[in-house]
């Protein structure tokens, strides 16, 4: 069996080649457990490095910090009022081991991601998008992530359904915590219980209406 993979070329860019998939398992899996292996236990997130910078009618803003007084911004839209979409403050460090030991385990599913160790991320092929996104900054804030969790006979998993190179940019510049949008109350909670920092999921409806009722 073969997949479309990419490989990095003379100037650090994905070029798109084909090989067999057990050796892209074998190779990436190897990879991954080192990482894990080297790691160890995570800090303490600082969840003061996580907070609301804006509230509109249609757009609540994130500001993270990170680096040396360096910010991020994310945001999540208001979307349907009956909109059943949560977000998650996530520890990063403790996501970025989860997500590696998930990918140890993941089976062919269409919402699982396989993570890159930390040092590979910037050879994603969408990684210069991720760049140019961010430095936008407060005007125009890069969109949440679409992250997913659930438990399987082989414990727990993370996918995505957006974002992927987004959280790569988060992870390799050591943002400590970031929030996620999630589309189920169960997957969110079982996120937070895996990787959140802070208080539980917020309901998005919950977000806009309370800036609604001011």
């Amino acid at each position: 069996m073969f997949k479309r993979k990419c490989r990095p070329n003379s100037r650090g860019l994905d070029v798109p080649t084909r090989v067999p998939l057990n050796i892209w398992q074998f190779l990436d899996g190897m990879a991954v457990r080192r990482e894990l292996a080297r790691l160890g236990a995570a800090s303490p997130p600082r969840l003061d490095e996580c907070k609301f910078d804006q509230l509109s009618a249609g757009r609540a803003t994130w500001r993270l910090t990170y680096g040396r007084g360096l910010h991020a911004y994310v945001s999540v839209n208001r979307g349907e009022y009956n909109e059943e979409r949560y977000v998650v403050l996530l520890d990063a460090e403790r996501f970025y081991r989860a997500w590696l030991s998930s990918s140890l385990t993941s089976p062919a599913s269409p919402r699982d991601c396989f993570a890159k160790i930390r040092e590979r991320m910037p050879l994603d092929y969408k990684f210069e998008e991720a760049v140019k996104g961010f430095r936008h900054g407060r005007e125009n804030p890069v969109p949440l992530p679409t992250i997913t969790s659930w438990h399987s006979s082989k414990g727990p998993r993370i996918g995505f359904s957006d974002g992927v190179t987004r959280t790569y940019w988060l992870l390799y510049n050591r943002v400590g915590v970031f929030p996620a949008e999630v589309r189920s109350q169960e997957d969110a909670h079982i996120l937070h219980g895996l990787v959140g920092a802070g208080l539980g999921p917020m309901r998005c409806s919950d977000i806009f209406r309370r800036r609604d009722a001011l």
